[in-house]
């Protein structure tokens, strides 16, 4: 007898399959809801964040729901083939095995594929054929006029324009607010889609919510001395500038909002809140100017930095009464 577990992964359509974990207590059933991530390069930083925020919910959310989100990008899960259109071979292979698609647009619609507008555009269209859930998201960050093709700028408008009349869509100032909702949104569909297993009903579900909790109190407290380490280091080596004090914030910025995605049931509220305010806080440091002032504006900098550092710290040490530990 082998001297190992398995944990059986339950497909949405009801396939299995197992794959050996080692040292566990005891197997587990989940079921996996593929994400398939479609939209035109143009959106290479927000492709990246879905695959954040799906690997966030899954870290807080598989023992709860007894589901695991497992995203799937062309780039990675197709393989060389001929025989077919490149779009066809991939709608094939891949989106016709998914559950959720995930759609982001900027300044692109994509490159026509013969049958539709382009290969993203195709792939929405065979999801709403197929009665699957297809949340899509534009973006109305900033751009640079010259980088833009206006003829692709133009169709995206167009489809833009399609898609308001035929369901509901979101959009995005940044990759940050993307972030938050496109983690709000795939644990609203997870739990239209999914129903628990039996065995994680009930008393169980407190265990698994409490270990979730200890686990994002642990690598929230790592990454504040992380952050102060780093601050402190910026701060104390005599900087000319602001710049690199400027990424340490930025970073911080990006960690906070990783963590505010990791939250699928904030019951008060007040963790959520207390993140987005450090969250703004960070972004004002980063837009801080500095002027020729005798070196005012410039102490005024790490200042702010020394106030938000410390209120990040001060949140760490709340973290058990505002989860509920």
């Amino acid at each position: 007898m082998k001297q190992f577990n398995l944990y059986d992964y339950r497909t949405h359509n009801g396939n299995v399959f197992s794959s050996s974990k080692g040292q566990f207590k005891m197997a587990k059933t989940v079921t996996l809801y593929k994400v398939l991530v479609a939209s035109p390069y143009d959106v290479k930083v927000e492709r990246n964040a879905v695959l954040e925020v799906v690997h966030a919910w899954n870290a807080v959310n598989m023992d709860r729901y007894g589901a695991i989100l497992h995203p799937v990008l062309w780039e990675t899960h197709s393989a060389p083939e001929m025989g077919a259109r490149p779009q066809e071979i991939i709608n094939r292979n891949l989106v016709s095995d998914c559950d959720i698609l995930v759609g982001a647009f900027w300044t692109r619609l994509g490159t026509s594929t013969g049958k539709a507008a382009s290969g993203t555009v195709e792939e929405i269209e065979q999801f709403i054929e197929s009665k699957k859930p297809v949340l899509l998201y534009f973006s109305s960050m900033p751009i640079t006029p010259e980088s833009v093709d206006l003829d692709q700028y133009k169709l995206l408008k167009e489809f833009k324009e399609q898609c308001y009349s035929r369901g509901l869509v979101a959009s995005y100032e940044d990759v940050g607010q993307f972030r938050n909702l496109l983690r709000d949104h795939l644990t609203s569909h997870v739990n239209r889609m999914h129903e628990p297993p039996a065995n994680e009903k009930n008393d169980d579900m407190e265990g698994k919510e409490e270990d979730g909790a200890k686990i994002f109190i642990e690598q929230f407290v790592g990454f504040v001395r992380r952050l102060e380490a780093d601050w402190e280091g910026e701060r104390d080596s005599d900087p000319m500038s602001t710049d690199d004090g400027k990424i340490i914030i930025k970073i911080a910025a990006d960690r906070l909002s990783e963590f505010r995605s990791m939250i699928a049931n904030d019951r008060t509220g007040e963790l959520t809140s207390a993140l987005s305010k450090l969250m703004i806080e960070a972004k004002k440091i980063q837009r801080h100017q500095t002027y020729i002032d005798g070196g005012v504006s410039f102490d005024a900098f790490w200042s702010s930095g020394d106030d938000f550092v410390k209120s990040v710290k001060n949140l760490a040490g709340d973290l058990s009464s505002l989860i509920g530990l």
